[in-house]
């Protein structure tokens, strides 16, 4: 294509033009975001929380035992976290928050955490699995010793 025939397609077809432009701008930004990853920054701040339907197994409690919990967590952007919330165990619901608690993100968006509690089962760490989604939004969160079920954390 001669550069004359270029100008006069373009002309021609400027939403060919516009779109390619478009792409090749949304390419840039995908690549750098990419290539920036994620960190323990990308979850600083406050998150509420809900995990409903989860079953308490062995050793947290003698068998499994349906359980449910709301609150909010807190990471610090440097690896330190806290949180403050309620379970409820067959209808029983105390108020729990962290006595130590840490974090660390990898660069593609999944983290672990480990945390003890107050009033919980047992005195050993909890241990967590989590992944960023929902443009950093929302952390699917699943307990990977002492709980069947999940939480879901969303940005505050």
């Amino acid at each position: 294509m001669t550069k004359r025939t270029a100008s006069a397609w373009a002309l021609k077809y400027p939403w060919a033009l516009a779109g390619g432009a478009a792409l090749c701008g949304m390419a840039t930004l995908a690549g750098s975001a990419s290539e920036r990853g994620f960190s323990e920054r990308s979850v600083a701040g406050a998150w509420s929380y809900v995990g409903t339907s989860g079953l308490l197994v062995p050793p947290a409690a003698p068998e499994p035992t349906p359980a449910a919990t709301v609150g909010i967590f807190y990471f610090d952007g440097e690896g330190g976290c806290s949180a403050h919330g309620f379970v409820n165990v067959l209808g029983s619901t105390v108020e729990t928050e962290t006595l130590e608690c840490s974090y660390s993100v990898r660069r593609d968006g999944f983290g672990t955490a480990e945390a003890t509690f107050t009033n919980a089962p047992i005195d050993d760490p909890f241990p967590f699995t989590f992944v960023i989604g929902d443009g950093g939004r929302e952390l699917s969160i699943m307990n990977t010793k002492y709980v069947v079920g999940a939480l879901i954390a969303k940005r505050r």
